[in-house]
C-alpha cells in the first residue's frame, strides 16, 4: 500500500495478528519527519533498515535492527526518518527496512515488513506531504 500523509497527522497503515501501524508526518523542532508507528501487543522484530539524508550531502547509514517491544497499549516509534528544512534547497529524508515481525501471544503467524517512508520539503523550506510504502505478508510456518 501507498499512503501520502498530510503535515501534521497520521493515517493507519494496517492491523494484523494484533498490531496495528501508522504514518505520522511532522515538522517539529526544526526538523521535517515521517515516523512509522505501532501499537498492540508484544512484537520482536529482526531486519536492516537503511537511511538516506540529502541535504547539502547525501549521507546513507544502513543498520542490523534486533528490536523487543514489550506489550504497549499506546503507539511508539517503530522507524523515523528526519531532516532539517532549508530554505532554496532540496532536501528530503527516506528511510526503507526489511524486517520479520513475530506477533506474541495472539496465535498470528510472523510476518514479512517492508518498507519505504519519503519526508521532503518544498523550496520555500516547509514540509510536503509524507509519503510511506508498506508490503507486509505472513510468512509459513
Amino acid at each position: 500500500m501507498n499512503v501520502s500523509v498530510e503535515v501534521g497527522s497520521t493515517k493507519p497503515l494496517f492491523s494484523y495478528g494484533g498490531i496495528s501501524l501508522q504514518a505520522g508526518c511532522l515538522e517539529e523542532s526544526g526538523k521535517g519527519r515521517v515516523d512509522l508507528q505501532a501499537e498492540g501487543l508484544q512484537i520482536e522484530a529482526d531486519g536492516t533498515e537503511t537511511l538516506t539524508v540529502a541535504q547539502s550531502t547525501t549521507e546513507s547509514e544502513t543498520r542490523a535492527v534486533d528490536l523487543a517491544v514489550g506489550v504497549s497499549p499506546t503507539y511508539y516509534t517503530l522507524t523515523r526518518a528526519e531532516f532539517t528544512p532549508e530554505p532554496l534547497k532540496d532536501y528530503y529524508a527516506i528511510a526503507s527496512g526489511e524486517y520479520t515481525v513475530v506477533p506474541a501471544g495472539t496465535g498470528a503467524l510472523p510476518f514479512h515488513l517492508d518498507l519505504v517512508q519519503y519526508a521532503r520539503q518544498a523550496k520555500n523550506g516547509k514540509l510536503l506531504d509524507c509519503l510511506v510504502k508498506a508490503t507486509y505478508y505472513p510468512l509459513s510456518s
